[in-house]
């Protein structure tokens, strides 16, 4: 006991120098989320510019109104001058000297930031953007991910450069729209009430209401938007309801519900299934459908060596799964970078019916 006591001892004091000392610098396990900035600078902590490698403008910046935060990280050149220029055209230097640049600076302004990049000796220029918003809450009646999933294993994956809660996505049906109600907030979590912002005007209760669509990504801010697939069976199983006019065959048997394996991923993976294929996966890079195969008590998916436990019924040349082990399939979380782009899934037993829910982020 004595021992194990002795070492943890140790790791915090690792941890706190670790932390408070490098070279001088605040360091934090956040840093270098912008490794891959064409800007030549890399920022140790915020703002965020990028979501992935391929620099696609879908992450947020990790900053709200009011916030004062500071800026720093490195840049290539010793030359280099660093520029926050804010929406209302006011300019914030950041001096950098021997590749490293620090500045505390109050982000109180909505809108679209410039980061820019400049030689002192009149070199070329560059610049980026991102965007600072006010905080906001969804609250009831807005639909939520956890509300039809009750909670992902990403509560928020911030470490995977996103400052996304994906719990918080609103969610529409497929190929309907719907309305988020957000509660903005200050900085020290009070409503702002009759705010005239740039993209909505709060209520007395510093409520906003923002529209969106099924094929939107981002609401506001770090708000973002998915979609589901709903489909719904009779306690036959015969198909009552489905949000894309396709037909599902099924067979019900022990209370077991059985979903035809080719209509099931051509239903869910279209674009996959033109290709001849069942399923997509899904990287930073590249859009690839593959196969899943059918062994005697699993699916598998060889690419990604995922085994789901299965049961089967084969009929008249055709086979199917249960539909529990096909909804594990392509809910499940392959890596940290790769995925079939489905966000989760659920199924539900009611007395009359049974409902399969598909949730899935706006990617392709």
């Amino acid at each position: 006991m004595k021992r194990r006591i002795f070492g943890v001892i140790i790791i915090l004091l690792f941890l706190s120098t670790t932390l408070s000392f490098a070279e001088g610098r605040v360091f934090d396990f956040r840093t270098h989320k912008n490794r891959f900035s064409p800007l030549g600078i890399t920022f140790d902590n915020v703002p965020h510019l990028y979501e992935s490698p391929r620099g696609d403008a879908y992450g947020y910046s990790g900053l709200f109104v009011g916030d004062t935060v500071k800026v720093s990280g490195a840049v290539n050149s010793l030359e280099t001058a660093v520029e926050i220029i804010f929406p209302s055209g006011k300019t914030v230097k950041i001096p950098s000297l021997n590749n490293y640049f620090e500045k505390e600076i109050t982000f109180n302004e909505e809108g679209k930031y410039t980061v820019k990049l400049s030689s002192l000796g009149g070199g070329p220029v560059t610049e980026e953007n991102f965007s600072v918003c006010y905080r906001a809450i969804p609250i009831p009646p807005t639909i939520l991910v956890k509300d039809i999933l009750k909670g992902i294993s990403e509560a928020n994956d911030e470490t995977r450069l996103k400052f996304v809660n994906w719990n918080d996505a609103c969610v529409t049906e497929e190929g309907k729209g719907g309305t988020a109600s957000l509660l903005i907030v200050d900085k020290n979590g009070n409503p702002l009430a009759n705010l005239k912002g740039k993209y909505f005007t709060t209520d007395k209760y510093g409520i906003a209401k923002i529209p969106f669509s099924s094929s939107d990504i981002n609401i506001y801010g770090n708000i973002k938007a998915v979609n589901y697939d709903k489909i719904v069976f009779d306690r036959k199983g015969n198909l009552i309801y489905s949000s894309k006019q396709e037909k599902i065959g099924t067979i019900l048997q022990e209370n077991i519900i059985y979903l035809n394996k080719k209509e099931f991923f051509s239903y869910v993976f279209p674009e996959a299934a033109k290709a001849g294929k069942d399923i997509p996966i899904i990287t930073d890079y590249t859009y690839d459908p593959t196969n899943v195969e059918i062994a005697d008590n699993f699916i598998y998916e060889p690419r990604t060596n995922i085994a789901i436990p299965a049961k089967f019924i084969r009929k008249d040349n055709k086979t199917y799964v249960n539909a529990e082990s096909l909804l594990v399939l392509i809910g499940y979380r392959y890596s940290s970078d790769a995925d079939f782009g489905i966000l989760g899934t659920s199924i539900r037993y009611y007395p009359d019916r049974i409902e399969i829910y598909i949730v899935e982020r706006g990617l392709r």
